[in-house]
């Protein structure tokens, strides 16, 4: 196993190629690689200057990264990168959540804020992002604030997403607010009339196991 996977890493070392540094240096660059000196020139992210590492060193302390990977796009084409964030937040956000796994919002902000996104422009490009991933049928929002985003494997209709809501079987008042937000934000489902008779039938029937106050008829 170490074999193989010093072996990847060595197929790797090539000019231009990103490397993750495990020990703190954060994502390097390869700009040089000298096999007759067993040896690789980097820059990282968190150090100044090229640094010259001997593969021994590398094989213990640096993962490859794919050229798509969040990291190494991030270090080699930040410019490029916000402007793909600015006009496709949803996009980035999968990206990076396929890449570092689930992360709160508070952990997205250390990721994206001020290295991809302004620190000024941070809150008004959040709420624009906060809509759109609201919205992806990919990425699962959470609940609650401490908790993370996280990447399904397969996208999840919304229609799905609010009949397995329902089937908590919450009280009048939740399933009306729950109802009611749903078909704010996604109004385009109303055009699949399946979907629409079904969610009348399942209102019917919550509604008449028991009687509704004057607010909630309203």
């Amino acid at each position: 196993q170490g074999c193989i996977r010093n072996f990847e890493l060595l197929s790797h070392l090539k000019k231009g190629n990103f490397v993750f540094h495990t020990a703190g240096w954060g994502t390097g660059e390869i700009t040089e690689v000298s096999l007759v000196r067993e040896e690789a020139t980097l820059e990282f992210e968190y150090v100044i200057g090229p640094q010259h590492i001997s593969f021994e060193k590398a094989f213990k302390t640096l993962l490859p990264l794919p050229v798509d990977h969040f990291y190494a796009r991030r270090f080699g084409n930040p410019d490029q990168l916000e402007k793909e964030a600015r006009q496709n937040p949803g996009e980035v956000i999968r990206m990076l959540l396929r890449d570092l796994g689930p992360k709160t919002a508070a952990e997205l902000k250390d990721e994206l804020s001020d290295l991809v996104i302004p620190a000024a422009d941070w809150n008004r490009w959040w709420q624009t992002a906060r809509a759109k991933i609201k919205k992806d049928t990919k990425i699962e929002s959470p609940k609650d604030l401490k908790e993370p985003f996280r990447l399904r494997e397969e996208e999840l209709p919304h229609e799905i997403a609010l009949h397995k809501a329902l089937e908590t079987k919450p009280g009048i008042s939740a399933t009306i607010q729950m109802v009611y937000t749903f078909l704010r934000d996604f109004p385009e489902t109303l055009k699949n009339h399946e979907f629409k008779a079904s969610l009348e039938s399942r209102l019917k029937d919550v509604f008449a196991h028991e009687p509704l106050n004057e607010s909630q008829r309203l």
